[in-house]
């Protein structure tokens, strides 16, 4: 049976969670032990996407891509995190990205949700709109 990312991640998390800080390095060194043994130290990395997302949910945080054109100013990024922080009633944890094929405006994503409000995706809306 194979085991999949997020159930390594949720393991991991709940054996550090309530851990003394002195128990915390033997479960990390057990956990990579673990992940040798079962021969799936090649998906660290997923593991460990899977991990942060589980300790930012355990937090009350949500992870938020925010994807944009241009580099944003301090106060518009703080302004974006604390508006999504309102909104969703949960911290915000907000990473941003630059993508020069972005004519313009923003996207967001965080849990399943796609929030399209770059030029390109209000040009699409509209031309379907249209035809």
């Amino acid at each position: 049976m194979r085991i999949s990312p997020k159930k390594y991640a949720v393991a991991f998390c709940e054996a550090v969670w309530d851990a003394k800080e002195k128990d915390k390095s033997a479960i990390i060194d057990n956990f990579v032990k673990l992940l040798t043994k079962n021969n799936v130290l090649s998906s660290a990395g997923r593991i460990m996407t899977e991990i942060e997302k589980y300790w930012q949910e355990k937090e009350g945080q949500t992870p938020v891509n925010l994807v944009i054109s241009r580099p944003l100013s301090e106060k518009f990024f703080h302004d974006i995190k604390e508006q999504l922080s309102d909104k969703l009633k949960r911290e915000v944890v907000l990473e941003s990205k630059e993508d020069e094929k972005l004519l313009g405006g923003l996207i967001l994503r965080f849990d399943d949700i796609l929030l399209d409000g770059s030029v390109r995706g209000q040009l699409d809306n509209l031309h379907n709109k249209l035809l």
